[in-house]
């Protein structure tokens, strides 16, 4: 006897079977998920086993397209009401031009003016290499990686880096935003770039710098030692701010290219004042202090200003001893570079004045805690990162001290030691 043919499925057994695929009134859909969202799309054809057939790999089509993130929803279903959902429709269409303008607004009210200022420079320049009309879903990771070696070939790196960091910032709002379906951003790598070291002054160099200053940038050099504040800091500097008599200073208001502004961390700190700080201040007080206020208007958060009435500590003098205006922090270094070699003292920046503060107090085995809010970090993480190989080698003495002062605390001292060199109480 010959073996009797399998008999047929039915279509509804068809349809139990196709995982992803079911009747929707009289026309078949296809079930998945895309972007953690079930989605249910009508294919428009009635119920039939070749029907059947192209839903299935039409589904297992779209399935291998979203695992290899190629997946077009408005190419597939034109007509999906998913299009009006953000995230759903991949293809928008956006010059360059029209991306750094959208970035621009929303990040307006979030950042400084100075940093707004840096930021339309380096878009300026993005948008002279790549063109201004050039749509964002014709670059490449390729494109990505001349500009960068474009800009290594004249540029510092960590000046490339700037500009490297707002290309990745466009590109992750585009992607965000699902103008383009590369990550473009990710092709911006960044150089290494050494950090700034610590290359504090010796003693000796700051009173070799400081004999040969005139008496307001003596003040001014002396007080940006030991107090480890900012130079922008230091030049808005206002009487308002001293407490002499609880030998405080308030940095509140930093000085930049563009006027005043908060300072780095967006916040009001207070510094103690060491001896040679609160020095270097009573000796202004007789240069400034008299001196009428000053309007100023100072940028605060959300793009806002305030106008302040001031009198600041530091004032820039002219030739016949009158008082000209209030001090920029480019003449204070320019002034720098000059005294470091009238001195024969080894050239290093101004901010340097700011990490010999730092040494000189972490050497001191001061609270680490206290160090770093005296130069405005949030934590003392900063200090461990930039200070911490610097700070061992010049401290080795260091376990003798806590001993000895372990021993003034505890009564230790009236230990003696034995015939094998161990203490025991006398």
């Amino acid at each position: 006897m010959g073996r009797g043919r399998k008999p047929q499925k039915s279509l509804e057994e068809l349809l139990q079977e196709a995982e992803g695929v079911e009747l929707h009134g009289s026309k078949l859909r296809i079930a998945f998920r895309y972007r953690r969202t079930l989605c249910r799309e009508s294919l428009g054809i009635p119920l039939t086993r070749e029907n059947m057939k192209y839903a299935v790999r039409k589904r297992e089509a779209i399935l291998y397209e979203i695992s290899r993130n190629t997946f077009d929803y408005a190419n597939e279903f034109p007509d999906s009401r998913k299009l009006n959902k953000p995230g759903f429709c991949s293809r928008r269409n956006a010059t360059l031009k029209e991306l750094v303008e959208k970035v621009q607004a929303f990040k307006k009210a979030d950042i400084a003016e100075t940093t707004a200022r840096g930021q339309r420079f380096s878009f300026n320049r993005i948008l002279a290499y790549f063109g201004e009309e050039t749509d964002i879903r014709s670059l490449m990771p390729e494109d990505i990686e001349l500009y960068r070696a474009t800009l290594i070939e004249e540029l510092s790196a960590r000046t490339t880096n700037n500009y490297m960091s707002r290309l990745r910032e466009l590109f992750r709002f585009a992607q965000r935003n699902f103008y383009t379906e590369f990550d473009l951003a990710a092709c911006c790598t960044m150089y290494s770039v050494d950090r700034d070291e610590p290359d504090p002054l010796t003693l000796d160099e700051l009173e070799r710098i400081t004999a040969l200053a005139p008496d307001l940038y003596r003040h001014l050099f002396t007080f940006a030692v030991y107090t480890g504040m900012r130079i922008g800091e230091i030049c808005a500097l206002a009487w308002e701010d001293i407490d002499l008599k609880e030998e405080t200073a308030v940095v509140q208001r930093s000085r930049s290219v563009l006027g005043y502004k908060l300072p780095k961390s967006n916040r009001k700190r207070v510094v103690h004042l060491l001896p040679p700080a609160i020095e270097a201040l009573r000796a202004m007080r007789l240069l400034t202090y008299m001196l009428p206020e000053e309007d100023i208007m100072v940028s605060m958060k959300q793009n806002k200003k305030v106008g302040q009435s001031v009198r600041f500590v530091f004032k820039q003098f002219q030739r016949n001893g009158e008082v000209s205006s209030s001090l920029t922090t480019g003449r204070a270094r320019k002034r720098w570079r000059a005294l470091l070699k009238r001195a024969g003292v080894r050239y290093r920046r101004l901010h340097q004045t700011r990490h010999t503060f730092a040494c000189w107090t972490l050497t001191a085995t001061g609270n680490i805690s206290f160090i770093a809010d005296q130069l405005g970090h949030a934590d003392f993480t900063m200090l461990q990162q930039v200070y911490g190989k610097w700070i061992p080698s010049q401290s080795k003495n260091e376990s003798s001290r806590i001993w000895s002062e372990m021993g003034r605390l505890y009564g230790k001292n009236n230990e003696q030691k034995n015939e094998d060199g161990f203490t025991q109480k006398g």
